[in-house]
């Protein structure tokens, strides 16, 4: 049985738990948690608390996610109101604020009291007479498909459906009516401000590629030597410049520009180091195979793996007691050395030089001259 990975900080759970997106793309509320935490609630990143459900009462599929409209069971008013997020470790929705109330923001819902809003439907009226009456309808029973994994979007997709109709629809009964996800809404891009680059100077161009041919049979110009550079600096109004309007930079590189320290050379110098080293570890196989005396095949690799190591090591030590002598580390405990140095010759000199004034409580003892 594989062994399940626990969350290991509680920013990793809010992140992975408190969600404002209506997709599942992982199921990281169905990890176990620390026991402590469902005795004392974490504290989330906006200072509230939230109760942990046990691993067995959590929901793995969540059919109300941000976005949907619902009703929550128990409210007097019967709001219909919008969910603004979910955490799938206690089982509870947060709804968006109502206009006058604006502490209904910050108090939570159970999964269970939430109804999902279908539409307004027109209903018989109760006396002979009157006008149909046109009234809200919610999903008190839900239903879904089988999911699936969408490789496209990166999340799973399944279909939702109200098997049961709170009131009831006498047209619709015994159907399985299909409730549309919430749809996505696209940001629009925010005024440029002060800080903003405008499309004109984004779109100008600011580069000519180098006028000569590409093709590989045709030969390439030479740069121009370093007296053609200067005199075309200090006299411009001679004519054009001779190493073009648009000059390859790539042509006059002397030096690398790629950080030495970067990730790319990093990689670089390691693999052809461990390059040089498979091709050693051959050499030394091959020397031994070559002047067995005697031993077996598996011997003779035995001592070639044994004696590359040993001369590894030795390399490595010269190459790092090379680096101590010219390194910087080096000539900066010098410096500090003739430092000290001059520091204290400067003392011994100044006490050297002292002269203290005749006074009561001088006294030369008898027995210096």
């Amino acid at each position: 049985m594989p062994r399940v990975r626990a969350f290991a900080t509680k920013d990793v759970l809010y992140n992975a738990v408190e969600t404002s997106s209506p997709w599942t793309t992982h199921f990281r509320h169905m990890l176990p948690t620390p026991r402590e935490w469902l005795k004392r609630p974490p504290q989330t990143g906006d200072g509230s608390k939230f109760k942990m459900v046990p691993l067995k009462d959590r929901i793995k599929w969540w059919n109300i996610v941000p976005g949907d409209q619902v009703k929550v069971v128990g409210d007097r008013s019967g709001t219909l109101r919008e969910v603004a997020k979910v955490n799938k470790l206690s089982n509870r929705v947060w709804l968006k604020e109502l206009p006058n109330n604006p502490r209904s923001g910050k108090i939570s819902y159970h999964y269970s009291r939430c109804r999902l809003f279908m539409g307004e439907f027109e209903f018989a009226p109760k006396e002979e007479g009157a006008n149909p009456q046109t009234q809200p309808v919610f999903a008190q029973r839900l239903g879904t498909t089988q999911p699936k994994w969408d490789p496209f979007h990166h999340r799973w997709a399944w279909q939702r459906f109200a098997v049961k109709l709170l009131p009831s629809v006498s047209h619709l009964r015994g159907q399985r009516i299909e409730i549309p996800w919430p749809k996505a809404l696209i940001q629009k891009p925010n005024t440029p401000g002060a800080h903003d680059t405008p499309a004109d100077v984004v779109s100008k161009v600011t580069y000519e590629f180098p006028a000569f041919s590409s093709r590989i049979e045709d030969p390439l110009p030479t740069p121009p030597s370093e007296m053609e550079y200067l005199l075309h600096v200090f006299n411009p109004q001679l004519g054009a410049a001779p190493f073009g309007e648009s000059p390859p930079v790539e042509r006059y590189l002397a030096k690398e520009l790629c950080n030495p320290h970067g990730r790319a050379q990093k990689l670089k110098r390691f693999q052809a180091f461990q390059s040089y080293k498979t091709r050693l570890l051959e050499e030394y196989i091959r020397a031994e195979l070559a002047d067995r005396g005697g031993r077996s095949k598996g011997k003779c690799v035995e001592d070639a793996r044994f004696k590359f190591k040993e001369n590894m090591a030795k390399d490595m030590l010269a190459a790092k007691r090379v680096r101590t002598k010219n390194s910087e580390r080096v000539r900066k405990m010098m410096r500090k050395k003739l430092k000290k140095d001059k520091k204290a010759i400067k003392q011994q000199k100044r006490l050297t030089a002292l002269v203290l004034e005749t006074g009561p409580n001088q006294a030369i003892p008898a027995s210096l001259p």
